[in-house]
């Protein structure tokens, strides 16, 4: 199952982060509420999956991992500039 998520998310990151929440609890360990993963879902979703995928690692994002999270926060504003046309 892992394999088909990491799959998914490559393709779709929103479809990846409905496959985690369904199939583990990693978005309730990462997020203390279920507003910060709607608002990710919608608006940062490769932001979103790859904070709460690294939270898992440890029970927090620490050091290089940062360094991953900002490379998913880059990929999400691409998305967004390519969404405006720009």
């Amino acid at each position: 199952m892992p394999f088909v998520v990491a799959l998914t998310a490559i393709a779709s990151p929103r479809i990846g982060l409905l496959l985690v929440a369904a199939s583990t609890a990693l978005l309730g360990r990462a997020f203390s509420d279920g507003v910060v993963p709607l608002v990710g879902f919608l608006v940062l979703p490769w932001t979103t999956l790859w904070f709460a995928l690294l939270w898992s690692t440890g029970e927090q994002v620490a050091a290089l991992e940062w360094a991953v999270v900002a490379l998913a926060l880059a990929a999400d504003l691409v998305s967004w500039r390519k969404l405006a046309g720009l």
